[in-house]
């Protein structure tokens, strides 16, 4: 059963495990979109993992701006960035990502 595409876009995701998973359940996966996101993963990642994808579908990874430690999976790196927390420039938004910060309390 196919119930159209899969798209998400939104402005800020943040996570302590995978921020985004893709993956076959019961059939592969068709049609996926995942643009523009800003992603934040603390600890295990990868922030973003496509995988099983039905090669005659569109998968597209373009303009996410990623902050993990691990890279992501099956995701093309031309069209995203990828930023290691710790080389990240802003102090004040490492600071974010500690243990006991708003955003992981």
């Amino acid at each position: 059963m196919h119930i159209g595409p899969i798209e998400a876009a939104t402005r800020s995701m943040s996570a302590a495990g995978e921020a985004a998973s893709f993956q076959p359940h019961n059939h592969l996966l068709r049609e996926i979109y995942f643009h523009l996101n800003t992603i934040v993963v603390v600890g295990r990642g990868p922030a973003v993992s496509l995988r099983g994808g039905d090669e005659g579908y569109a998968q597209e990874t373009v303009g996410n701006l990623i902050y993990s430690e691990r890279p992501p999976v099956g995701v093309d790196g031309a069209d995203n960035r990828r930023t290691p927390l710790a080389e990240t420039p802003d102090e004040e938004f490492r600071a974010l990502t500690e243990p006991g910060s708003i955003l992981f309390p």
